[in-house]
């Protein structure tokens, strides 16, 4: 494994952390082992670039024989996915839609079928080929995995596509810039010094926001907790509301007059799920009374 790279800054000058943003070129496709193998090259964790599964290969198959013709998915059980192939002609000045076949694949085995024998064999080469390629779009999810398990991105536009990563991640940062290296891309690193008014607002305002908008989420998924939810499903409830106070907390030096609403925002999700829990607790016991009630 090559070295990490940090940026070089002079002597006394302090770093808050880096605006990060990537590029791979368009229309590259690597080898899922390729993928593997430059992770592994960064010191990074290789089961970010997961095995794509069967169903899913299958459904990335069906859409790359989507030219000139409208696949949709007809059907799916546990066992077996179905995708109807239908032509788009244009003719006579007007477009007339034929049916053209029923192509399936089996979840478990990943055999292909279909009512046309040639059609089934287009998409079974084409489900090889997607089970071992990877796109643009598939290196972007691994690096987003990988940022979300080892550091945080804090958007600075709307749009997403630039971030700031506190300074603390630095060596995670050089990693993922080797993996996506590896892979023909690039990460782009612009250093924030600490001490300049507009630099250190703006750091201060992008750190806030984007732990405003984890605690909104969670937030969300705590008010439709009721006495139908899951005992694990509360669980990892109250993980990610510990987790969430340890995330302002590791923050608070870069979040200025922010953190103050932060934190109380963390202690009333705490107590929000604390009391959503009773009640779902005590709605599980009426309904066991009144069952009694009636069996009685």
């Amino acid at each position: 494994m090559s070295s990490v790279s940090f940026p070089v800054v002079p002597n006394g000058v302090v770093l808050l952390g880096e605006v990060v943003c990537w590029k791979v070129p368009t229309g590259t496709v690597i080898r899922h082992a390729d993928m593997v193998a430059a992770l592994q090259g960064a010191g990074l964790d290789a089961s970010a670039a997961r095995v794509l599964c069967k169903r899913h290969a299958f459904v990335r198959a069906c859409r790359e024989l989507s030219a000139d013709r409208i696949v949709r998915r007809l059907h799916e059980d546990n066992g077996l996915v179905t995708f109807q192939f239908t032509a788009e002609v244009l003719d006579a000045g007007q477009f007339r839609y034929d049916f053209e076949a029923t192509v399936s694949m089996d979840k478990a085995t990943g055999a292909v079928t279909g009512s046309d024998p040639a059609l089934a064999q287009r998409v079974e080469t084409e489900l090889n080929a997607c089970e071992e390629d990877r796109t643009v779009t598939d290196i972007t999810r691994v690096v987003n995995v990988l940022f979300r398990r080892h550091a945080d991105l804090f958007p600075i536009r709307e749009q997403g596509g630039a971030y700031f990563v506190p300074q603390a991640h630095a060596a995670f940062i050089g990693q993922v810039e080797q993996f996506l290296a590896a892979l023909g891309g690039r990460l782009a690193r612009f250093p924030i010094p600490d001490g300049t008014p507009q630099g250190n607002t703006s750091v201060s305002t992008a750190v806030a926001d984007g732990l405003t908008d984890i605690l909104a989420e969670y937030e969300a998924s705590i008010a439709v907790i009721d006495c139908n939810t899951r005992d694990s499903t509360l669980d990892r409830a109250f993980q990610l509301v510990q987790a969430a106070a340890a995330k302002v907390h590791f923050y608070r030096q870069y979040l200025g007059s922010h953190a103050a609403r932060l934190e109380d925002h963390v202690a009333w999700l705490g107590k929000m799920l604390r009391d959503r829990k009773e009640e779902a607790e005590a709605q599980k016991r009426v309904e066991g009374a009144l069952a009694d009630v009636m069996a009685s």
